[in-house]
């Protein structure tokens, strides 16, 4: 009785994953956790923690056996099949959803990726022989991760301010900041429903830190670090034309060590997604890459030593104030999670922190705006939060508000 009335929660969410707004002041979490809205902006929930601690599941990598691998790591972790039961709930969703043909379509694009990529596809080989499903079937849930939430956030609100609001509720939101010394992070803050599965995935080579079970993008490999904001809604992704852009740079990040050249590999592919990674190399490089399907765009801050990005298009910001607030740009920053005022936060520690540190960054992501919290009205939080050191071979990561969880620290052993 206890497994049926789980599935059914999850199931009740992930049906809702695109529309799981605060419509009352109690949110059910993937975990089964419940989060209540109460309180204000400035006096929050600080009660409820709804993942208390960080699993970190063992691999051997982008192998078959791997994928097997991680799929035994969350039934250890978790005492259930989270894997399984995100896929099958996931497929659900992707069947009521997305049309038989467009699936068709979606699924040619594997072959992209075997030619590619052809590690994930023996890494998804391993999650489908432990789960018991079709290549086929695993590559439309890595599809979907991003582009579900995609779909709703494109609809058409006729640019308006009740798009701006659509954004904010279905979307995701993150703060990333970085140093040319090899020190790279970011916050994750989306609805307080899509937590509660967070782990970080440790190999020899490859440190993965999977907020949920199919977003993979944010890593740690010996030689190069990635963090990963979206952009999605003021730009798009390829969509059913595109490859799972999450996964494939998680594969990027595991085989390339430069990262002058990782632009050219995102200028032949289309991804489903509108996403703006960063990288920092161990050469001291770090860029940022603004990933659309009218063309990307390259910040490169090696000059200056740092990057920042939250969640628009970089030098577009009087554009999209009259756009979509009428030129009010104060209105415009509310109805985006403070993506104006979060850009000028981290710009700020960026130049003027006196170390450029992961303690920097501790600090940073514990304190407003850059750390978002529930009340009253508002479920879109700081889910986790994520911070590399590559030179020191460390990465350490929260499943759960920064300012709540302590941070657990993952290193490759030399």
């Amino acid at each position: 009785m206890k497994k049926l009335i789980y599935v059914i929660t999850l199931l009740f969410i992930l049906i809702n994953y695109a529309t799981a707004i605060p419509n009352d002041n109690v949110i059910k979490t993937f975990n089964g956790a419940e989060f209540h809205l109460t309180g204000d902006y400035y006096h929050p929930n600080i009660t409820d923690v709804n993942q208390k601690m960080t699993p970190v599941i063992p691999f051997e990598g982008l192998s078959t056996h791997g994928g097997q691998q991680i799929v035994d790591g969350y039934k250890q972790a978790f005492k259930h099949d989270v894997m399984g039961d995100f896929i099958n709930l996931q497929l659900s969703l992707v069947k009521k959803q997305i049309s038989s043909n467009d699936q068709h379509t979606i699924i040619q694009n594997l072959a992209v990726i075997r030619k590619q990529f052809p590690e994930l596809i023996n890494f998804w080989q391993g999650l489908a022989a432990a789960t018991h499903h079709k290549l086929e079937e695993i590559y439309l849930v890595a599809w979907s991760e991003e582009e579900l939430f995609a779909n709703e956030i494109q609809k058409d609100t006729n640019n308006s301010l009740e798009k701006m609001a659509e954004i904010t509720k279905k979307g995701s939101a993150c703060t990333s900041i970085g140093w040319s010394n090899g020190i790279l992070g970011q916050t994750q803050d989306m609805n307080v429903a899509y937590s509660g599965w967070g782990a970080i995935w440790q190999s020899p080579t490859l440190i993965v830190h999977a907020p949920t079970p199919f977003f993979t993008s944010i890593v740690m490999e010996k030689k190069l670090a990635t963090t990963t904001n979206i952009i999605e809604g003021l730009r798009q992704g390829s969509g059913k034309n595109g490859v799972p852009i999450s996964a494939v740079i998680m594969a990027i990040a595991a085989k390339i060590y430069n990262v002058y050249k990782v632009p050219a590999l995102f200028a032949a592919l289309k991804t489903n997604g509108a996403y703006s990674p960063s990288f920092v190399d161990l050469k001291n490089q770090i860029i940022t890459i603004e990933i659309t399907n009218k063309g990307n765009k390259v910040i490169d801050g090696t000059k200056k030593g740092y990057v920042v990005h939250t969640n628009h298009p970089i030098g577009e910001e009087k554009r999209l104030v009259k756009k979509y607030a009428q030129g009010n740009k104060q209105l415009f920053d509310n109805l985006s999670a403070n993506t104006l005022w979060r850009l000028a936060t981290a710009k700020l520690r960026a130049i003027y922190s006196p170390t450029k540190s992961v303690d920097a960054l501790k600090n940073l992501f514990s304190v407003k705006p850059i750390l978002m919290q529930g009340y009253k009205g508002n479920a879109f939080i700081t889910t986790n939060a994520i911070i590399h050191d590559l030179k020191a071979g460390c990465t350490y990561g929260t499943t759960w508000s920064p300012n709540l969880q302590d941070f657990t620290k993952v290193c490759f052993v030399n």
